[in-house]
């Protein structure tokens, strides 16, 4: 038990030690070729606008867009890949146009949100929201479908509901599958609240590394990137933690 304890601190602890020493390579080689903070800031300098306010206001507007936008997506994504499992005429009505409306890049949409919804959070959440949707839609559907046929028809021989099939065959099934939707999503919500920050507003992690350029806040702008990455990796880590949490039994199998 000592040991496997040990082994775990060692494993936890790795990344850390490597990032660590990563930084303060970083900022030996930044003060010794003493390059100008304009074309690369050295990591205390990126530390020292954390400090910033300003930094922190933004990070609270991108946060709160990239949460919406995430679970609005999860919601109607795992919805509406149910429905479609259960209706092979849905399916292939909905397929065509689900799929033309993925192929159309989001970013041009802003304007459209802009007319639509403002200037507020609103077309922020909704650009994040697309971007989220469909990964959990298609991953949700594919879940359901991998059902075996015949397990399906033993369980309809005992009089099974459609609703205790759902609950306790299609969901176990698909789990695995729509938590690989949940990871692959989970970046995908900031850069779609990034992103639509590039048009959208005047707030938000985006915005603010627009406004650093434009005033070469080099520093400023690192530290905007360092926080988008923050918020993608936290809840990439909450989705990894719930996943073993619940899929307990499948990973031991697997």
């Amino acid at each position: 038990m000592f040991e496997l304890k040990s082994k775990f601190k060692i494993t936890t602890m790795e990344p850390i030690i490597w990032i660590i020493g990563f930084l303060f390579i970083w900022e030996l080689v930044v003060r010794v070729f003493n390059f100008p903070v304009t074309f690369i800031p050295a990591p205390s300098a990126i530390a020292q606008a954390f400090i910033d306010l300003q930094l922190v206001r933004h990070f609270l507007s991108t946060t709160y867009v990239v949460l919406a936008g995430y679970v609005i997506g999860i919601i109607l994504g795992i919805i509406l890949g149910t429905l479609l499992a259960h209706s092979i005429h849905l399916e292939r009505g909905t397929s065509p146009i689900l799929s033309l409306f993925q192929a159309i890049p989001k970013t041009v949409l802003a304007p459209i949100f802009i007319i639509w919804f403002g200037f507020g959070a609103t077309p922020r959440i909704v650009a994040t929201f697309l971007l989220v949707f469909f990964p959990l839609l298609v991953n949700t559907l594919t879940g359901m479908k991998i059902t075996d046929p015949d397990l399906l028809s033993l369980l309809r021989s005992l009089r099974a509901t459609k609703f205790q099939i759902l609950m306790k065959v299609r969901i176990q099934r698909a789990l695995p599958l729509i938590f690989s939707g949940l990871k692959i999503a989970a970046p995908l919500a900031v850069v779609g609240a990034v992103t639509s920050e590039f048009f959208v507003g005047q707030e938000g992690l985006g915005y603010l590394v627009l406004l650093s350029g434009w005033h070469i806040d080099i520093p400023l702008l690192f530290a905007s990137l360092v926080t988008m990455a923050f918020i993608g990796l936290a809840l990439y880590g909450f989705v990894i933690i719930l996943e073993r949490r619940i899929l307990h039994w499948y990973l031991r199998r697997h």
